[in-house]
C-alpha cells in the first residue's frame, strides 16, 4: 500500500506545476515496488474541454529512445549485431559519406558521441561535429533513426511492429503506440502564443522516419509498466547503466542511452522528451524500485526536471 504522505506529496507536486506554468493538463505517475500511483488533473483539449484522465494518452518524443535502445540492446543479446559494430556496414545502402560515418559504431549512435546532429537528414550532405571515439556527447535524433533502420534490417519487421509485437504486447502497454489515433484518448497540446495567451498546437505532421527517436504516443500506466520491466532486469542490464561518457553540463549517458544522474546519494536512470506541445519524462531509482512518469500538454515545461525533483523527495522520504 502507497502511504499518504506519498499520496499527498505526488498531488501537491502536480498542483504546483498547472499553477506555476498554467498547464492545461497533466498526468503524474509513480511506481514503488510494483504498487502504481497516477494522479490526473486539467484538460486535454483547450476547445473541447475533456478532463485529463488515468488512460489519457501524450506524445511522449524522445521517450520514444528507450523502446529503440532497448531494441537493439535485445538484437545484440541475441547475437544478430554486435554494439561494436560499424553502422556503414548495417546499412549499407544509406546515402551516408564520409571517413566519420564509417567509423561509426552502433554503441556511438546508442550514447550520442558519433558527432551527428538532431535536425538532419541522414544523407550525403549530413554533418559530423567530431569523430565518433573521442567520446564527446551531442544530443541526436538523426542517430536514433538510423538505430530503427538497424532494427527493420535485423528483424525483417518494421520497427513499430517489432516494438508492438516485442514490447508493448507482451508488457501489456495497450495504450501505447507510434500514431496518436490507434490508441484510446489522446490529449491535444498546447502553447503560450507571443502574448503569453495559450492556444492549441495546430495537427503535427506526422513523418514515420522520425518514430524511432520521437514518436511515442504513451500513458502514465504503460510508462511505469515499462520502468517496471527495466528495474526488475531487463536484458543488457549491467551496459544499460554503465556510464560510457559524460554529458556537458553534468551527469552522464549510459551505454544503452540511458541518462544517469546522482540524486539523494542515489543514482537516478531516466530520459525526457517533447514535441511541440508536449512534454515527457521517466525517471527511475532501481535501488529503491521506484519510478517518476510526468506527462503535460504543454510547450514550455521542465518535465525532466520536476520529475527528477519528485524522485529526489520520494528517496528522501526512506521509503
Amino acid at each position: 500500500m502507497i502511504k499518504e504522505e506519498i499520496k499527498e506529496l505526488c498531488g501537491e507536486f502536480a498542483s504546483r506545476a498547472m499553477e506555476l506554468y498554467e498547464i492545461p493538463g497533466i498526468c503524474l505517475g509513480i511506481s514503488l515496488k510494483g504498487e502504481k500511483l497516477i494522479e490526473a488533473a486539467g484538460r486535454g483539449s483547450l476547445t473541447e474541454g475533456s478532463p485529463i484522465g488515468r488512460e489519457t494518452a501524450f506524445r511522449c518524443g524522445s521517450l520514444a529512445k528507450l523502446l529503440t535502445s532497448e531494441a537493439v540492446m535485445r538484437l545484440a543479446e541475441d547475437g544478430k549485431i554486435s554494439l561494436s559494430d560499424r553502422a556503414a556496414r548495417l546499412l549499407p545502402e544509406t546515402d551516408i559519406k564520409g571517413e566519420a560515418w564509417r567509423r561509426t559504431e552502433v554503441i556511438h549512435m546508442l550514447t550520442h558521441t558519433s558527432g551527428m546532429g538532431s535536425s538532419e537528414t541522414a544523407g550525403e550532405g549530413m554533418m559530423f561535429s567530431w569523430k565518433p571515439d573521442e567520446r564527446r556527447f551531442r544530443y541526436s535524433d538523426t542517430a536514433y533513426d538510423l538505430l530503427g533502420l538497424i532494427v527493420r534490417e535485423k528483424t525483417g519487421r518494421e520497427f513499430e511492429e517489432y516494438i508492438e509485437e516485442e514490447i508493448f504486447r507482451p508488457l501489456h502497454m495497450e495504450c501505447s503506440s507510434f500514431m496518436p489515433e490507434e490508441r484510446g484518448t489522446a490529449a491535444c497540446g498546447c502553447e503560450k502564443d507571443e502574448n503569453k495567451r495559450m492556444k492549441p498546437v495546430e495537427c503535427l505532421s506526422w513523418d514515420k522516419k522520425t518514430n524511432p527517436s520521437s514518436g511515442l504516443v504513451s500513458t502514465a500506466g504503460d510508462l511505469l509498466r515499462l520502468s517496471e520491466y527495466f528495474m526488475e532486469g531487463a536484458p543488457y542490464g549491467d551496459l544499460r547503466w554503465k556510464k560510457y561518457a559524460d554529458i556537458p553540463g553534468g551527469g552522464s549517458v549510459s551505454e544503452a542511452g540511458w541518462f544517469l544522474k546522482k540524486t539523494a546519494g542515489f543514482c537516478a536512470a531516466g530520459h525526457e522528451g517533447g514535441v511541440r506541445g508536449f512534454r515527457s519524462c521517466l525517471w527511475m531509482c532501481r535501488e529503491r524500485k521506484l519510478a517518476v512518469t510526468v506527462l503535460v500538454n504543454i510547450s514550455a515545461f521542465p518535465a525532466g526536471k520536476t520529475g527528477l525533483r519528485l524522485l529526489e523527495r520520494l528517496c528522501a522520504l526512506q521509503i
